[in-house]
């Protein structure tokens, strides 16, 4: 079917109504929504169309999965379509297979439309398109205190709006609020000795690992070269370094399972707070800069020291 669109098309595999609604209202005016329940339908599309995503509804497609990301990933020209999977499976051994066979990321039910854009931001990244990356943010709130010379770093955590609400509200309301920012130890090692295509695998094992550690209303994002943002409202900072401890001692007992061998790494973390000085800067955008600011350098000096955890008190300490 030829399908004449001025926007670009992302495809959604599945036959389940109410999700089939979710994207095509989520989507509205910034994708097409192409959709079918049918393998052979889907890489024929994939073949004759421009698509910019595939999300697949693990419920409710019939083909063997595997086989199918598989396949797609043989594909010339589709070797680096970014996949979706919508499914609430943790198990270690469904994620690594998935991830294996080619799944990019996840989505978990319900869906939430900010987590959807978030994700599609991630994949989307790495195309390095301007264009693309612009009509997923126009969906988001765009904040006019942002800037024009935004770092990278720091526009693709706007990407997010829940950032700039989280730091608002903590300045409102003098709630306290944390970042850790964390960063897998010896990536460079493993890309040397394994291959990127392992390295990748370890990156998505660890964000899954991340993910399953976050409470209702904390927010992961992934910043690419193996590091992550983990915002923590409600938070203070004794409570910000118990939970990066804990983060810290499950990433290092953690066996990942990788396409050659089981391996262990470890992760090293910055982690800073909101505190009353921060409540005299005028604007969030102002406070979330030198948080980040912050806890970059609260990152560096835990990175020379290797799995190791710096806070902004201790940032001048010699530990």
């Amino acid at each position: 079917m030829d399908y004449k669109t001025s926007l670009p098309c992302i495809l959604f595999i599945g036959s389940d109504v109410a999700k089939i609604a979710f994207f095509k209202k989520s989507f509205k005016k910034t994708y097409y929504v192409m959709n079918t329940h049918e393998s052979f339908v889907a890489l024929e599309w994939l073949k004759t169309t421009q698509i910019e995503v595939v999300i697949i509804d693990f419920k409710s497609f019939e083909e063997p999965l595997y086989n199918f990301c598989e396949h797609i990933r043989k594909t010339p020209g589709l070797e680096k379509l970014p996949i979706l999977l919508v499914s609430n499976k943790i198990q270690k051994s469904f994620t690594t297979s998935c991830l294996n066979a080619g799944v990019t990321d996840f989505l978990h039910e319900p869906l939430d439309e900010n987590e959807l854009f978030e994700r599609i931001a991630v994949c989307l990244k790495t195309k390095l398109v301007s264009k693309k990356m612009s009509l997923v943010s126009s969906k988001i709130s765009a904040s006019p205190l942002i800037p024009k010379n935004t770092q990278i770093f720091l526009h693709r955590m706007l990407l997010n709006n829940k950032s700039l609400k989280e730091i608002s509200k903590a300045k409102k309301i003098d709630m306290p609020l944390s970042l850790l920012l964390i960063q897998l130890d010896g990536l460079s090692s493993f890309q040397k000795d394994l291959g990127e295509l392992v390295v990748e695998e370890i990156i998505a094992a660890v964000e899954h690992l991340l993910a399953s550690k976050l409470r209702q209303f904390d927010t992961l994002l992934h910043q690419g070269g193996g590091r992550f943002l983990l915002m923590l409202p409600k938070t203070s900072p004794s409570a910000a370094k118990i939970i990066a401890e804990d983060i810290r001692k499950e990433v290092c007992r953690t066996t990942i399972h990788t396409r050659k061998k089981e391996l262990l790494t470890t992760v090293s973390i910055g982690v800073v707070s909101f505190d009353k000085k921060l409540n005299d800067v005028a604007e969030a955008y102002d406070q979330f800069d030198h948080s980040l600011q912050m806890v970059s350098k609260c990152l560096e000096r835990a990175q020379k020291k290797g799995n190791k955890i710096i806070s902004e008190n201790n940032l001048n300490e010699d530990q």
